[in-house]
Parts: structure tokens; sequence; C-alpha cells
């Protein structure tokens, strides 16, 4: 049962006196009845109707269901009430017409906890109600009008509501047509629900079971036209089902919606897939230089290696036994900076030269990575040629494993670290034992054994044979490069100490530098691209007007009327996120092909957290993107929307 009390509203429109649209209207409405609400255009009969679906509320007065004061409801039970409790028939049917005649109806159902299977039967029984099966699968834009009010019928009826709202359900409807549906609304009354119809036409209104007449927003005639007891309900009603958001209707409705408008939203998601793909490659190209960093430790960059410097003052004997003493100090020796040339007329290549571990350490610290050849051996007079020097010396069909066992002549020198005193260049001949892999990043280095580099520096610097070469800096090797901070921490008063963290700090700067400005190209792409996001969903709000209002009139609630706006947003910037992701792994792919012969490494290194990151970035950007719209959706008045214009 309703029951009204003294009910009175008016409206204020913004530029025109007030208007008043019920004037202390009292009406008790039962189960069963069939009431049909008659007056002229602005009369207050579809203000009424709205007041008894809860879309509208009254200035004073109060409207009770079942005794219950619905002053007392908040908004999210204004929709709990509208949900399970109102059955909503509009003359011009509001129906999506790209969905079909099921998908339409299923949407009343989308609020509840129904299983799959049960809902679908549910939604089958409604149709076959309204006599329509045999259109179940059809667009409902390619029905009659007829069928289509029958539809809007079967979506009222399938949620099995106490009471049938209907305005003006014949309005657009032929007289054959509007007999129909007016038969099937007095069918539905007499299974016990209260049916409530808004028209101007008499033939329509003198087949309900009871009329009310309103004028000037006052009821001037209340006539009974069955003496027939009222139907009670109560115990063989279906319960309300508990709220339960099927995120899949809202996501049908956007991707119908992206289907509808695929041109504009193509046009947008690309500058979303260029974003993506940009910010895609900046996170390969990052996770690519975190890999080589990896391989630099083991190969190129010693990570048990410090080297300790004195500041403008060579080091002495009780340096080296005093770095000896620590227990995590495996190997400490004095290590020396060579530049070397090979004439080869009419030019001159230039490179730099350092010492091999002796073959008893190699296994244990760095050492290059050989390509061809075998690294030499202690005491040979045997040199390790970087790749791009020995490119260099190719002579025209020659390739490089065609070097290895060639003799050299080779000019080197080395100068004092502190006094740079001029020293000689010292010539040798030495045999090409090995090509070794090109350095990505860092200085190129060719390299001798130990010992052979050392008695290169001493004749270089003229220094006899057996005395000691004077110089301010140490290789310090460690037992593990865990034990690298407390070593720092014991000689770092006394000594300026590189450690391997240091070393590829420096190298990789540059790289460092370059993702982040790939990064900040990517994102501000992204940004804007997230503004045209923004436009278009303000766009769709607009263009969507009708269906949030029936969105809302079937029981939605504000969060949920979001997330159509949110579901459209993550299907835009997951499909576009997907299509720039895979632009980036094939510009990857590209690439890593083109390079990876010249440089031996993949510059760029995909993993799936890249992937997931990448699409999941996208997708965050649109769904920021489309908070403002949403919020404006979830707030716009029902009533407003679903007039149509």
């Amino acid at each position: 049962m309703i029951e009204i009390r003294n009910i009175s509203k008016t409206y204020y429109p913004e530029k025109s006196s007030p208007i008043p649209a019920l004037k202390n209207v009292d009406l008790v409405l039962h189960n069963g009845e069939f009431v049909a609400i008659v007056g002229a255009s602005g009369s207050g009969k579809s203000t009424l109707l709205n007041t008894l679906g809860g879309l509208d509320k009254p200035d004073s007065g109060e409207v009770y269901i079942n005794k219950t004061p619905m002053s007392t409801f908040d908004g999210d039970q204004f929709s709990d009430y509208r949900k399970d409790y109102v059955g909503f028939v509009f003359q011009h049917f509001h129906l999506m017409p790209h969905l079909t005649v099921l998908e339409n109806v299923e949407l009343a159902l989308a609020m509840s906890s129904y299983e799959k299977n049960e809902a679908h039967q549910k939604c089958v029984q409604a149709i076959q109600e309204v006599g329509l099966e045999k259109v179940i699968h059809h667009k409902a834009g390619e029905l009659s009008g007829g069928q289509q009010q029958r539809v809007a019928i079967a979506r009222a009826l399938v949620k099995s509501p106490k009471m049938i709202l209907a305005d003006e359900p014949t309005g657009a409807l032929d007289s054959q047509t509007s007999q129909e549906i007016i038969d099937l609304l007095n069918k539905i009354s007499g299974q016990g629900r209260l049916v409530v119809v808004v028209t101007h036409d008499e033939s329509v209104a003198n087949q309900a079971s009871r009329i009310i007449r309103v004028k000037d927003g006052e009821i001037i005639e209340d006539l009974k036209q069955s003496s027939s007891d009222f139907v009670q309900t109560a115990e063989t009603a279906e319960p309300p089902r508990k709220r339960s958001f099927q995120l899949k209707s809202a996501f049908r409705l956007s991707y119908h919606r992206i289907k509808e408008k695929k041109w504009r939203y193509f046009l947008v998601s690309i500058g979303i897939s260029m974003g993506i793909c940009g910010f895609f490659l900046a996170l390969a190209f990052g996770n690519g230089i975190d890999n080589y960093m990896q391989y630099s430790s083991d190969k190129v960059i010693d990570s048990k290696k410090l080297e300790f410097t004195k500041e403008q003052d060579y080091m002495l004997s009780s340096d080296y036994y005093e770095m000896k003493k620590n227990k995590h100090v495996k190997l400490v020796q004095p290590e020396f900076d060579i530049s070397a040339r090979i004439e080869k007329k009419p030019d001159i290549i230039s490179f730099d030269v350092k010492p091999l571990h002796k073959e008893k350490n190699r296994s244990e610290y760095a050492a290059p990575n050989v390509m061809y050849g075998q690294l030499p051996k202690d005491e040979e007079h045997g040199i390790a040629l970087s790749e791009s020097t020995a490119q260099k010396l190719l002579q025209d069909g020659e390739k490089l494993e065609d070097l290895i066992g060639k003799e050299i002549t080779i000019k080197f020198q080395s100068m004092d670290e502190i006094t740079s005193y001029p020293s000689r260049w010292d010539t040798q001949t030495m045999k090409i034992s090995a090509i070794t892999e090109r350095s990505f990043i860092g200085k190129e280095y060719s390299y001798i054994p130990y010992d052979v580099h050392t008695d290169v520096v001493k004749r270089s610097r003229f220094i006899g044979k057996d005395s000691e070469i004077t110089n301010n800096s140490y290789g310090v090797y460690l037992d593990d490069k865990s034990s690298i901070q407390s070593v720092v921490d014991q000689f770092k008063q006394s000594y300026t100490i590189t450690t391997p963290e240091n070393v590829l700090k420096e190298l990789t700067q540059t790289f460092k530098n370059i993702q982040l400005a790939m990064t900040g190209v990517s994102i501000l792409i992204l940004l804007i691209s997230s503004i045209m996001v923004g436009i278009i969903l303000f766009i769709s709000v607009l263009e969507r007007r009708k269906e949030i209002g029936l969105f809302k009139a079937i029981g939605g609630r504000k969060r949920e009327v979001r997330w159509i706006f949110f579901s459209e947003a993550i299907l835009l910037g997951g499909m576009a996120s997907i299509n720039g992701t895979v632009l980036g792994v094939v510009v990857q792919l590209v690439v890593n092909q083109t390079l990876e012969p010249k440089i031996h490494f993949q510059l760029m290194s995909l993993n799936v957290f890249t992937i997931l990151i990448s699409i999941g970035f996208g997708i965050l950007i649109n769904v920021v993107a489309g908070t403002i719209p949403a919020n404006q959706a979830a707030k716009l008045n029902p009533i407003q929307l679903l007039k149509q214009e």
C-alpha cells in the first residue's frame, strides 16, 4: 500500500516565476488496482507519478511505502526502492537501440544478485509474457513501436516489482497497439500488482479500475470504477534480491557505445597508443640498461673491486700492508693506464690498454668476453684487442677471426699519474691472441697479461726492471661484493674509494637521462590524450542522457552510474594500451635485431611486468580522465534526463 499525505511540490525555474506542481495532495493506493491519473499537460500528473516512483521529492507532506515514510530514505535507499519496488514504463520506451530485446530486459537485473542462468530464465519468461519470444534476439531499434513498448513492460516486470508506473504508455502508439498495451497492463494488475498509468486519453482511463483526475496540482476527482477486492500479494511476492551490481552490464553498454562511435574512439586511441608505446619502450630500454649493468658487473666492471686513490700523493708499502690486513681483502695490486697506438698508414689507430688478471685469479674476477681466440697466458706477449680496434685493422675481405695469431707492432706509453712526467713510446711486437666483445657503454679497452703490462710501464717511464713503480692508486679485490660497505667504512677517511656502483652510475647516467626523456615525452603524450578522453567522455555524458536516466530509474546508484563511464574509460584505455604495447613490442624487436649484431647486446629487454605495467598505466590514465565526467553523470537528475527532447 502507498499512502500520500498532504504533499506539495513547486518548481523554481531560473528565469521565470515559481511553478506549483502539486498542492496538498492526499491519496491511498492498493495492490491490484489499475489506476489512471488523468489531466491536461502541466496539471501535475507526471510530478505525482515521479513522486510515487522516488524520482522526485515533495517540498512538504509525506509519502508512506507500507507505512514507512519516504522522507527517511537516503540516496541509496531511494535507489533500492526503485530497484525492488517500482517498474517504470515510459511513453518513449527508452530502450537501448543497439542492444537486443533480451539484453534490454537483462539490464533491469543488473543491480540484483541473480545467478546468470536464473537471470536469463527470468528475462526470457518476462519476454514471453508480453508475447515477444520470436524477436528475443532482435535489436530494439528494429522493432515496431508497439513491440518496443512491450519490451519496456517486460523490463519493468522482470524485477517482480509491486508497482508498475507507466507514463503515457500509449501516447506514441496507434489505437490497436494501444489497446493491446492496456490489456497487458490490466492483466498485470490482475496478478496483484499496483499499476498506475498517467494519460490524457479518456478511452485508456475508462478501462482502469480507478480514475484520478488532476488539475492545477490538485486532485479534483477520485473515481473507483470497480468494486472488486484488492489482491493481496505480500505472502507470494518474491523477496527483494540483495544488491549486487553486475559490471558486465556496464561494460556491455560501453562496448556497444564504443562500437557505435568507433571512428571517434579510434582517433582518440591513436594518441593513447603512441604514448603507451613510448612508455613501454622507455621501460624496455631501462630493463635493457639494468640487464647490461648486471652483465657489466660480471664481465666489464668487476663487482668485487674497489679502487683506492691518494690525492696528489703516492701509495707506500705501508698502505699496501694496511689494506691486506682486512679479512675481506684478497688481492691488492697497482694498476696503471697505458695508451697505445698502431700505425696503419696513412692512419694511426689509438686505443687504451688494461692488464689482465693473472691466470690463477681470472676465474674469480671480471674478465672480458672473448669473441674469437683465447686470452693470452701469463708472460705471453699476446694481446686481446677490443672489437672496435680490431675492426680498424681489417684489410679488404678480411674477417675478425682472421686476425687471430697475427703479429702486430704496437707503441705503448704510460705517464706518471701525479707528475705527468714525460715518458717515451715503448715499441713491442705482440701476437693477437683474442678479440673481445665490444663494450656497449664506457671506454673500450684492449688487454695484455699483468706482468707484461707492468714491464711496459717500466720501460715507458724509464724505470729499472727491479724497481717499484710509483703510483697513487691500488686495485683492491674483495672476497665478495657484500663486503664492500664494511671495507669502504674502514678506509674512507684515508683514501678516495671508487666502488663498482660509482663506476656504473657514471657510465649509465647518460642512458638514464635518455630513458627519463623518453618517459617524460610519453607521459606528456598520455596527458594530452587523457584530456581528449575527458572531452570525449563529457560528450558521451551528453549523448547518453537517456541511458543514464533509465539506469537511475531502474535502481542504479550514483557509484553504479559512475561505473558506466569508468567501464568506457577502461575499455578505451585497455584497447589503446594493448595496441600501444603491441606496437612497442614490434619496435623493440626491430631495434634489437638491427643493433644487436653491432653491440652484441639487446638494447631493449621485454618482460611480463613491463607489458602489464604499460597496459595498467594506460588504463589508469583513462580512468583518471573519466573521473570528472563520471561524477557529473552521477549527479544528473533522472527526471530531466528522461524527458523527450
